[in-house]
C-alpha cells in the first residue's frame, strides 16, 4: 500500500493508519512518505492543510502502535529545509516565490548527490512498515 503526502492530511493518522492495516495481509508492507520534523510546521503547512509534520520518533511510535513494524526509514531533501523554515516560518509566507523554485532547481544535483547518506535530517521522511502478525 502507498501514501505519498497523505497522513498529514488526515486529522486522524491513527485511524487512517489502522485502516491501511486492515486491507493488508499479515506480511504486507505500507509505503509513506511524510513531511519531516514538526519544528518546520508554518504557514506553508496551513496553506497546504497539513495537521502535522512528522519527526522520526512519531513516525516509529505511530507505526508501531498500529500494528507495523518499521523495516526502513530515510530522510530525503535536506536542501530545502532552509528555504521551507525561512518561508514557512519566519517570513510566514504561503507560497514559495517563484525565485526560489528557480534557484532550488538549479541545486537539484545536490539533492542527488546528499541522497548517497543517511542523513538524519531532510524536509521528506519515507518509510516501509510491514504488517505484524
Amino acid at each position: 500500500m502507498v501514501s505519498f503526502q497523505v497522513l498529514e492530511h488526515i486529522q486522524d493518522d491513527a485511524a487512517a493508519l489502522d485502516a491501511m492495516k486492515r486491507l493488508l495481509k499479515t506480511g504486507g508492507r505500507a509505503l509513506l512518505m511524510l513531511p519531516a520534523h514538526q519544528s518546520l510546521f508554518g504557514t506553508l503547512d496551513r496553506e497546504l492543510s497539513h495537521f502535522r509534520r512528522y519527526d522520526e520518533a512519531a513516525v516509529r511510535s505511530k507505526l508501531a502502535a498500529a500494528g507495523f513494524e518499521v523495516e526502513f526509514l530515510r530522510f530525503f531533501n535536506p536542501v530545502a529545509v532552509p528555504g521551507w523554515w525561512l518561508n514557512g516560518r519566519v517570513l510566514k509566507r504561503r507560497l514559495i516565490p517563484d525565485f526560489q523554485l528557480a534557484v532550488f532547481e538549479k541545486l537539484h544535483f545536490l539533492v542527488r548527490w546528499l541522497a548517497r547518506w543517511d542523513i538524519r535530517f531532510g524536509l521528506v521522511i519515507f518509510a516501509v512498515a510491514r504488517k505484524k502478525a
